[in-house]
């Protein structure tokens, strides 16, 4: 099983709207079966294959996904596919951006590079390492997460002064913000309240009419030290 999903929803009933799954397909998915058989139940769960999934699959699942569960249940949608063409993820992006309550995705695939930044700033990614995939070392982005977390609220804005000296875009800190996230939802005690805080922040990153530097200087004083 997944077990940054599956602790989450056991501790706090939190499941993120979108997760994009990384590894080899023979590997996750049925690793997938395992999880949803653990948070699934009573639970409409949906697979959806493709060889590519393209705009056309795009706007259909997009229309498919205004039309409300009147059961009450959570819907699980899966997709598989061997390639996401760009314009497909496009067209995905205001709908991962405001998810309508109780719809979740699953991504499947085996290269996390296939996917725009934009579409990758809205999903909780999980990069399941294989038997024949070699332990990644830890990622700048990492280290300056974990850094970012343990040091003290007026250590992190300090950081942030440190960052805006480098003049990044929007788009560069969404890394920093997926990896505070990652680090949070493998915690032995989830913090609701703190991954709350990062999905407000991200939807309002997401608007280029806010500025960054405000939303992290919230994330640095309400998020917990760990």
């Amino acid at each position: 099983m997944f077990k940054q999903i599956v602790e989450a929803y056991e501790q706090t009933g939190f499941l993120h709207h979108a997760y994009l799954i990384v590894g080899e397909r023979e590997i996750i998915q049925p690793i997938l079966v395992k999880t949803l058989a653990i948070i699934g139940e009573g639970n409409d769960t949906v697979w959806e294959n493709y060889e590519t999934f393209g705009i056309d699959a795009s706007r259909e699942l997009v229309a498919r996904s205004v039309r409300r569960n009147w059961t009450g249940q959570r819907e699980f949608i899966i997709l598989v596919a061997d390639r996401y063409t760009l314009e497909a993820q496009n067209a995905l992006l205001k709908l991962f951006e405001e998810p309508r309550t109780g719809l979740h995705f699953f991504i499947l695939s085996e290269r996390i590079t296939d996917f725009l930044p934009t579409l990758q700033s809205r999903l909780m990614i999980i990069d399941h390492q294989g038997k024949t995939q070699p332990k990644k070392s830890e990622s700048s982005q990492d280290q300056k997460a974990l850094k970012f977390l343990s040091d003290s609220p007026v250590n992190r804005l300090n950081f942030i002064v440190a960052e805006l000296k480098r003049e990044p875009t929007r788009e560069d800190w969404f890394p920093l913000l997926n990896n505070l996230e990652k680090i949070l939802h493998n915690r032995p005690t989830l913090d609701e309240k703190a991954l709350t805080e990062i999905t407000m922040v991200r939807r309002y990153l997401t608007d280029p009419a806010s500025v960054p530097k405000l939303l992290f200087e919230h994330l640095a004083l309400v998020l917990p030290v760990c």
